[in-house]
């Protein structure tokens, strides 16, 4: 949560701004999409960022402000963080190293760093930039965000500018949002993609999906076909994420390996116990048949006779051979292909 402020120093330092010929910046996040041309949203006097609900400072903070920032009233901070945000370069350039030293400072802190967990970077730009004079144009349609009732039509109806895909978009493939914190039959995460490119084109969400969803995937589909060196991929699309613990434990080949014992690169503990429950050394996970009619692009690894055993927060899909003595199996990591072997203990 600190390369952020960290990032911001190293670029000034490094000369960055020099290379910027216009007053002011603007300061984005990796999963922030254009739904229209956006103007500078600042001025001379004030810069300009989104206003975050869970950024609003209280008389319960002011403890904390007394011992980081002593002078400063709760009521000073506003409820901003450094991204979306357009400011001035002098005014970024004035406040980046005390925003990343009151980030430091925070983290440092058991108490400051309890308080404000993931978001405390963000807390430490609020804070520097009160203390050093930076006043916010508080824009509520600098960007939306949202799950998968989110509504691209309604956004632009407003005047939005960012669609702002921090949260997956999950379905059924009906149709139907998959539920709170459950990954969709249909989803389109971009956590799926930490180390992979998605394929470069997408399938399409299922109809009685949100507007939203199908304006986002249409801007993916959109981007990834104009960059004509788009990398090739072990990834999988939309389809194939959603595995869940106990699926198809009455398959036969289920039903051969639930309660046998496995070591994983040669490392012991690896248990599929009853249910889907998957024991391993590294914490439990889950297991099954892996649904048919997926398309893994695994290049036929799995074409018939697989199991799925995640855990980590890897997929991986397993490919056994029990005539082998002892039974071994193959594991295939979905988005990157690692293979790791298995034998049966």
């Amino acid at each position: 949560m600190l390369n952020r402020p960290f990032s911001v120093v190293q670029f000034i330092e490094g000369g960055g701004f020099d290379r910027i010929p216009e007053a002011f910046v603007y300061v984005a996040e990796t999963d922030h999409v254009l739904m229209r041309p956006m103007p500078n949203l600042a001025t001379e006097d004030k810069a300009a960022a989104f206003g975050f609900g869970y950024m609003h400072a209280s008389y319960g903070h002011q403890s904390l402000l007394d011992q980081f920032a002593p002078g400063l009233k709760y009521s000073e901070l506003q409820p901003v963080g450094p991204s979306p945000l357009v400011i001035r370069k002098d005014d970024l350039r004035k406040i980046a190293e005390p925003w990343l030293n009151m980030s430091l400072r925070l983290k440092l802190d058991p108490v400051a760093d309890q308080r404000f967990g993931w978001v405390l970077e963000m807390w430490g730009y609020a804070i520097a930039a009160a203390q050093h004079g930076v006043r916010h144009e508080v824009v509520s349609t600098f960007q939306v965000e949202g799950g998968a009732g989110i509504s691209a039509k309604h956004a632009q109806a407003r005047g939005t500018y960012i669609f702002h895909y921090t949260y997956g978009l999950e379905y059924t493939l009906g149709g139907r949002p998959q539920g709170v914190n459950q990954i969709g039959e249909w989803s389109l995460d971009k956590r799926h993609y930490g180390g992979a490119y998605p394929p470069r084109q997408l399938t399409p969400p299922p109809a009685g999906a949100s507007d939203g969803a199908v304006w986002l995937l249409e801007a993916f589909n959109e981007a990834s076909a104009g960059i004509p060196a788009w990398p090739s991929t072990k990834s999988i699309g939309t389809i194939g994420w959603r595995r869940v613990a106990g699926d198809g434990l009455t398959e036969p080949l289920a039903q051969q390996v639930s309660g046998t014992s496995w070591t994983w690169a040669g490392i012991k503990g690896m248990t599929f116990a009853a249910r889907g429950e998957l024991v391993t050394p590294w914490g439990k996970g889950v297991w099954g048949a892996l649904p048919k009619g997926v398309d893994y692009n695994d290049q036929g690894f799995c074409k018939e006779g697989c199991l799925f055993a995640d855990f980590g927060s890897a997929l991986h899909n397993l490919k056994f051979d029990t005539s082998a003595s002892p039974w071994t199996f193959d594991s295939y990591r979905v988005g990157d292909a690692a293979h790791v072997p298995g034998v049966k203990q």
